[in-house]
């Protein structure tokens, strides 16, 4: 036998070994999708690319596996995905909102490709990144979207995330934003949520500020 139709037998064996297992990772992702499962999606939709890195390592280096194709061409399950989070719940908003950004949302090293995480300036000279801002326009447009939807409709996470942005002391926000925020800090405070009260004052006197 030939070395390359060893190499070739080798290649669909191992095609075959794997592909059972990716299937079933595949399937988890979509049954926690389809059943609404909140809790279970970005554990069953996302995967560390190396079994040496924990979850939290994966997410912070962005060495993340996942079967939501590309925010330019989205797989048939994050359609799914989307579609369903439409009517799907705060709790499934923010989850879909999460994920969308874990999937696509990538640091400018990341999305050129970099390995190691630097951006020298040789790179930036030889247009590496030239497309990146209008990349991750649209991507973090629609992750904010997904995040106002599902505060909107009451998640706490979201709701929290959303107050924390516009607390932002080196960013310009809007009055309606910053009155949004408010908005929902009263729905948290009507549900108890601890150390509110200094948030309210903070927010109150950056409008009050906007007013004048």
């Amino acid at each position: 036998m030939k070395r390359s139709d060893i190499f070739t037998n080798i290649t669909l064996a191992l095609f075959f070994i794997l592909t059972p297992f990716f299937s079933v990772a595949k399937q988890t992702c979509l049954n926690a999708i389809e059943n609404k499962v909140s809790d279970m999606i970005i554990g069953s939709c996302f995967m560390p690319a190396h079994k040496d890195l924990s979850m939290r390592e994966a997410i912070l280096y962005e060495k993340l596996n996942h079967d939501f194709g590309t925010f330019d061409n989205p797989s048939a399950m994050y359609q799914v995905f989307e579609n369903m989070a439409k009517s799907g719940g705060p709790d499934f908003m923010y989850r879909f909102a999460q994920s969308t950004e874990m999937a696509f949302g990538h640091s400018k090293t990341k999305w050129a490709g970099k390995p190691d995480g630097m951006i020298n300036s040789r790179d930036v000279e030889s247009g590496l990144y030239d497309d990146y801002d209008e990349y991750i326009k649209p991507v973090r447009e629609k992750i904010e979207l997904w995040y106002k939807k599902a505060a909107e409709s009451g998640s706490r996470d979201s709701q929290v995330m959303y107050i924390k942005r516009r607390l932002n002391p080196w960013k310009d926000h809007s009055i309606e934003e910053l009155e949004l925020a408010l908005s929902f800090s009263k729905q948290l405070k009507a549900n108890n949520e601890p150390n509110i009260d200094r948030v309210i004052q903070e927010l109150e006197i950056l409008i009050a500020e906007k007013e004048l």
